[in-house]
């Protein structure tokens, strides 16, 4: 499972997004959950998770948190190759 942890006002996490959503469209990824958590509607989620700031993503596998990246500039092909490594 990919976590994308965002803000609606954060301006990094739009520049995030379109990487994020592209992987979520990868045929090669079909066997990953993609989950969005917007943090004025789930702050409980975040503060579960200790994310401190956005955008932050977090990788899981049997519902461990195997990855975590922060802030802008990881491309598709890096959120990929991450999924592929725990898949």
């Amino acid at each position: 499972t990919l976590a994308f942890f965002h803000a609606s006002w954060c301006s990094i996490c739009k520049e995030q997004r379109p990487a994020v959503e592209a992987a979520s469209e990868d045929s090669q990824l079909d066997f990953a959950e993609f989950v969005e958590v917007e943090y004025e509607d789930n702050k409980e989620i975040v503060d579960e998770h200790n994310v401190p700031g956005f955008p932050t993503i977090l990788i899981f596998k049997d519902g461990i948190e195997r990855e975590r990246l922060t802030g802008k500039g990881h491309s598709q092909q890096k959120l990929t190759d991450l999924l592929l490594k725990h898949e």
